[in-house]
């Protein structure tokens, strides 16, 4: 279709979201809850900072990048003064679209109010999970940017020709791509504005797109002659969500990541978390507080919810996070979180995500909670699977062995660890493994990639694999060639901690957690995880590296 590269099509817009609103079920539909009560809005008619009307009001939401801009603040009632240019483009294009009410974070919260901001920002899944659309600015890198073919008119335009007297007109770029390039794809906040609202109206210089649950629409295409944006819940003959149903008819959209699958709730925390890990915060402290939002969502399947970003259902397999890249150190946050590390990362999780338990491992972490010691997560070794799990029973395990054992070291007591609720502290029951990795064959060949890399390692007589991102930092290797030479001192005997075991094609593989010991302080971190893979028929061979049940705090 021909973009008309002076003005917004408002007509093909509602048309957009009449098609959603006819055709797709609850995750498309905006949800009012009783938190919007306390939610303020700007009303386009007065220009006034007014209170939430009632659950009748549809209101749109502005996602956009703040920049540095300086913005004034606003308190209920005030009249707003000329407003940045992304914000004004906002009002009018919210006007133009029949909606007199609009949600703007520097506007709506009080900026001068710490507690009101705070009471704001954990109520972000109601606020954009309830607006009718939101606006994102996708091209602006500021307040002042203003929306192209609004208030300024720079664009790119679509490449057109003509050819046997018929005019051909390119396609532009997806929405994707275009989110992974703009400065909005860039701001940690933004993500979870975008992934909770259940109808997205993308700006750029290229077009504009149409982004909910369902379906997906842009300007250069004519979505009516598509089948998949015809498709309604009565289309779905299986038992599953119509979201997850449409996922696989006609593929995910930019962000859209059904939640309607609680089976596989592990791969919708990490896959979210993975985008996040992309992008950037200003001030190291809004690390979960500018994913807040995403977590809130998820506790519809994570009923017990989330411990410094972890959920705890399933916190054996959240601790096995690892980096894509070597990460920077973010403090303020314990190491075993990853909000305690900047850079991408990839989410741990079994061979079937669906089946978290199907070898049980020893593990009990409890935590500080008020000044007492109260559990997290415990698995027991010799519980067998449920839950539509199937328990592997293995005969003849060092691990199952170790785990019967008295604890190693002497018993630890809370009053030792006055910060230990401050700071995340972690305590620990499990059982450890003794060795030295080596990392002088690599089999996979993909080191400095950010992909897993297997390395042979030899227990004894018995071949065994290591497999650890191959640009961790923990793998200070020289390459010359195709030919790795290994740092020596990682030949040391190092501490790992068992968090989960798997089956895999003839083998039993360990998610382990390398930690440093700190001796003056008995506290520990965590440096990295490995996955240690030992043949099914051999597992007795773990004698070797010295498994034993140790109590350890993790910082």
């Amino acid at each position: 279709m021909r973009i008309d590269s002076h003005n917004i099509n408002i007509n093909l817009i509602l048309e957009w979201v009449e098609a959603c609103t006819e055709r797709h079920d609850k995750y498309c539909r905006p949800v009012p809850t009783k938190d919007l009560n306390q939610t303020r809005l700007v009303d386009i008619q007065t220009r006034k900072v007014v209170t939430y009307p009632g659950p009748d009001c549809d209101y749109v939401a502005l996602s956009y990048v703040w920049g540095n801009v300086v913005q004034d603040n606003y308190k209920l009632g005030d009249t707003l003064d000329t407003l940045p240019r992304t914000l004004e483009d906002a009002l009018s294009l919210t006007e133009r679209l029949g909606k007199r009410f609009v949600w703007i974070d520097s506007v709506c919260i009080d900026q001068s109010d710490e507690q009101d901001k705070t009471y704001q920002i954990e109520r972000m899944w109601s606020i954009y999970r309830g607006a009718w659309v939101t606006i994102v600015a996708l091209s602006g890198n500021s307040a002042e940017a203003g929306f192209s073919r609004v208030s300024r008119e720079e664009y790119h335009p679509q490449l057109t020709c003509r050819i046997q007297g018929k005019r051909l007109v390119s396609l532009m770029p997806t929405l994707s791509q275009q989110i992974w390039v703009s400065p909005w794809g860039e701001r940690a906040w933004t993500l979870q504005e975008g992934l909770l609202s259940p109808r997205c109206l993308y700006i750029s210089d290229h077009q504009i797109y149409f982004d909910c649950s369902s379906m997906q629409c842009c300007e250069s295409l004519d979505y009516s002659r598509s089948w998949a944006h015809g498709l309604t819940p009565t289309s779905n003959p299986t038992e599953e969500g119509f979201v997850t149903w449409m996922l696989r008819q006609a593929g995910g959209g930019a962000l859209r990541i059904p939640l309607d699958w609680p089976s596989r709730r592990l791969e919708h925390w990490g896959e979210k978390l993975n985008l996040y890990s992309y992008r950037k915060t200003k001030y190291k402290e809004d690390a979960i507080r500018a994913f807040a939002g995403v977590l809130q969502q998820l506790q519809n399947i994570y009923t017990k919810g989330f411990f410094w970003g972890l959920p705890i259902e399933d916190f054996d397999w959240a601790l096995t996070w690892r980096s894509q890249d070597p990460p920077k150190r973010r403090h303020g946050f314990p190491s075993w979180s990853w909000a305690g590390w900047q850079g991408p990362l990839f989410f741990g999780q079994p061979i079937d995500v669906a089946k978290t338990r199907r070898i049980p491992t020893e593990l009990e972490i409890r935590a500080s909670k008020a000044g007492r010691m109260e559990l997290v997560f415990v698995s027991k070794g010799d519980h067998i699977a449920s839950n539509g799990n199937i328990g592997l029973v293995i005969l003849h395990d060092p691990i199952h062995k170790a785990a019967r054992m008295d604890v190693h070291n002497p018993q630890l007591h809370l009053d030792m660890y006055p910060t230990a609720e401050k700071n995340g502290y972690l305590f620990i029951t499990a059982v450890c493994l003794h060795f030295s990795p080596d990392f002088s064959n690599p089999r996979t060949g993909t080191f400095a990639t950010g992909k897993p890399e297997t390395f042979s390692f030899d227990i004894k007589d018995v071949h065994c694999l290591l497999r650890i991102t191959s640009t961790d930092r923990y793998i200070q290797t020289r390459w010359s060639g195709e030919h790795p030479s290994i740092d020596q001192k990682q030949q040391e005997e190092s501490t790992f901690i068992l968090l989960a075991r798997d089956h895999v094609q003839g083998f039993i593989l360990h998610q382990l957690m390398l930690v440093d010991l700190q001796h003056s302080s008995d506290l520990a971190e965590r440096v990295t995880i490995l996955e240690l893979l030992v043949p099914l028929d051999k597992l007795d061979i773990l004698v070797e590296l010295k498994p034993r049940r140790q109590q350890i705090v993790l910082a």
